[in-house]
């Protein structure tokens, strides 16, 4: 067996690992993988129906992962509904995902301990839904202090390469409303993804202070304003995601100046602040 041999079955082997992915992301990245060595070993042999076939199968997989990275962080695409603690369409999901929710958070127990009409008014719950497909659960209890205690983030396998969680902390009102100023991740929660969200690390768990949106009068009108605010958010995040400024005053400087064009960028004024808006 020759190295050109060896090319075309790392190629099938790629493929076929593609095929056995349960996350949609990873799925399209190692199939776009297969289909290009493919396509490049069956050039080499001039079998070209081949490598028609696989370049077809590549461009698909490119529109597909553009369509889905794009889309990550939009909220036309990812929406939080709401509904309550009781509702058996979320027993069902957390039925249905039990033992995946067993492994990324060891300590959750539902229903809770205080599984009373009291203890279920300060509990809220919330589905993050794809078109019709619940792609994650949030439920958050209220604790002292005005702290919101997040005590099961789960996103499912498909999405899992995703962060669909995001889209509930960044509906500040959700949070805000309810009088809440803190937020905290659940202790022991395996594999967190809050640090890049811009919550801070606070012993097992991470927190992070909520802020209530500006007024969209202040950035612009109706829906527009709502979406510069929205631009905002992300500007300032994707500064953070790029490490504390170091270097001194000079340090602090060039990282204000690169959070001042981010946030230009986005036709919003946005303060320099170590909290995320909840």
């Amino acid at each position: 067996m020759n190295w050109l041999e060896l090319f075309g079955w790392l190629g099938s082997a790629v493929l076929v690992w593609s095929l056995l992915q349960t996350r949609i992301l990873r799925l399209r990245a190692f199939n776009l993988v297969g289909c290009l060595i493919l396509i490049g070993y069956n050039a080499t042999l001039r079998v070209w129906p081949m490598v028609g076939l696989n370049v077809v199968l590549a461009v698909i997989n490119v529109w597909y992962l553009r369509r889905m990275l794009a889309t990550r962080h939009d909220e036309a695409t990812y929406q939080v509904v709401e509904v309550g603690v009781h509702d058996q369409f979320l027993a069902h999901t957390l039925r249905v995902h039990a033992a995946d929710i067993a492994r990324f958070n060891p300590g959750f127990h539902w229903p809770p301990a205080d599984d009373q009409p009291a203890g279920a008014a300060r509990r809220s719950a919330f589905l993050v839904v794809r078109a019709d497909e619940v792609v994650g659960v949030v439920l958050a209890h209220a604790e002292a202090h005005d702290v919101a205690q997040i005590d099961l983030d789960y996103v499912t396998q498909r999405f899992r390469d995703f962060t669909p969680g995001e889209f509930v902390y960044r509906r500040s009102r959700l949070f805000t409303d309810r009088g809440f100023r803190r937020v905290v991740s659940p202790p022991g929660m395996v594999a967190p993804y809050y640090h890049r969200l811009g919550f801070r690390r606070t012993g097992d768990a991470y927190s992070s202070t909520c802020r209530s949106p500006p007024d969209p009068s202040t950035t612009g009108d109706g829906a527009g304003g709502a979406r510069i605010h929205h631009r905002a958010q992300w500007a300032q995040m994707r500064v953070r995601r790029r490490g504390p400024p170091v270097g001194g005053v000079g340090g602090v400087r060039r990282g204000r100046a690169r959070e001042s064009r981010a946030c230009r960028a986005t036709g919003a004024n946005w303060p320099w602040s170590g909290s995320w808006s909840c």
